[in-house]
């Protein structure tokens, strides 16, 4: 054996032992993969909810762009739901069998509840951003990425009821999520305080609105999305009926089109979740000025998405139930305050703003 090759098999023992000696020392929980990862996304990008998917689809964008600077490899899949269930799960279906996808993610109660099932038969995990607790219960490999309304409704009924509210009512167009509204409501209010309005349909709901009226309904709480909420809101002060007062979740029922088509409603507080100013200027600075409204879709789907990516690194072979492990793991956002993770969702700090008789709003503490 000459002296060249002596020092060739010199250099490649020293770097198998390295390799090896890597791979043995190598923490558990540090990241693993470097494979392709696919995510399907399943987003109102067309219709009555697009004026979220296109935002979701924007915060999306925005966090693949980052990551793919660095490592190149992963790949967002962007389906239209076109705001439809049955298209909804079409796309899941054509996501899972021909782009052969990771991981689901998606937006709004009814197409989360239409598709983890799907998700489910497949065995592949279901990241999703809605009011919704059904799929968390229905499916282990679900994880929620969104407000919980339990919380922010029991805190509601807590602060009305101290102000001498006796009746209310729970009006609602988003699937079984006004369920979870109502488990908070129900911690200071009987079901027989509780006035149930389900299943909204068309866009005159100046009926509805009267018979609240004629009930002596004294708040009224919406699980609603924009277009219905402007509608409602308009009819509201077109018949000037005075709820003494109402609440909502900002982005879907108090935005700057639902102002602009309604006007401003008093003696209404909506909630949003707290984001940090760091990642505000991150959004402005690749879109430009944003309205608040838009931004907490594009925040939550920016959010999303890196958590989703941080925990595909961590399971070799995608593994889905490592996947979804992994996303309950402790996490440092970004984009929110403060946002603990446990059981399988986490939990952005919210803020209650209080909007006045001449339109004014004030941010207000519900926890006293």
């Amino acid at each position: 054996m000459n002296q060249s090759t002596k020092w060739i098999i010199g250099v490649v023992v020293i770097v198998v032992v390295a390799v090896v000696g890597y791979f043995v020392s190598k923490d558990p929980g540090d990241p693993v993969s470097t494979e392709l990862i696919k995510i399907g996304a399943i987003l109102p990008l067309t219709g009555s909810g697009s004026y979220w998917g296109e935002e979701v689809q924007r915060g999306m964008q925005l966090a693949l762009d980052e990551i793919n600077k660095k490592s190149k490899n992963l790949e967002i899949i962007f389906e239209d739901t076109q705001s439809q269930v049955n298209v909804a799960v079409s796309s899941a279906q054509k996501l899972i069998n021909i782009d052969r996808v990771n991981a689901l993610y998606g937006h709004f109660s009814g197409i989360a509840l239409a598709v983890s099932p799907v998700a489910k038969n497949a065995n592949i995990p279901f990241y999703y951003s809605a009011f919704t607790g059904t799929p968390l219960i229905d499916n282990e490999l679900s994880f929620k990425g969104f407000i919980n309304f339990d919380e922010p409704c029991e805190k509601y009924a807590k602060y009305i009821k101290e102000q001498g509210i006796e009746k209310l009512a729970l009006i609602n167009e988003a699937g079984d999520a006004y369920l979870f509204c109502k488990n908070g409501l129900n911690k200071y209010y009987s079901d027989n305080n509780i006035e149930i309005v389900d299943s909204l349909t068309g866009k005159d709901f100046r009926t509805m609105l009267l018979q609240l009226k004629s009930k002596s309904i004294e708040s009224v709480v919406f699980v609603t999305y924009e277009p219905s909420s402007a509608s409602i809101f308009k009819q509201i002060n077109d018949l000037g009926i005075n709820f003494k007062s109402m609440f909502c979740e900002q982005n879907d029922c108090y935005t700057s089109r639902v102002k602009e088509q309604a006007g401003y409603v008093s003696n209404l507080i909506y909630f949003d979740p707290v984001i940090r100013p760091e990642f505000i200027e991150k959004v402005e600075k690749k879109y430009g000025p944003i309205d608040e409204a838009k931004l907490t879709p594009i925040a939550f789907a920016y959010e999303d998405t890196l958590r989703m990516y941080t925990a595909s690194l961590k399971c070799s072979k995608l593994h889905s139930s490592c996947f979804t492990l992994s996303l309950s793991e402790g996490y440092a956002s970004e984009v929110f305050e403060d946002a603990p993770t446990r059981e399988r969702t986490y939990y952005p700090e919210l803020q209650y703003v209080l909007v006045g008789d001449s339109g004014q709003e004030t941010v207000i503490n519900l926890d006293k």
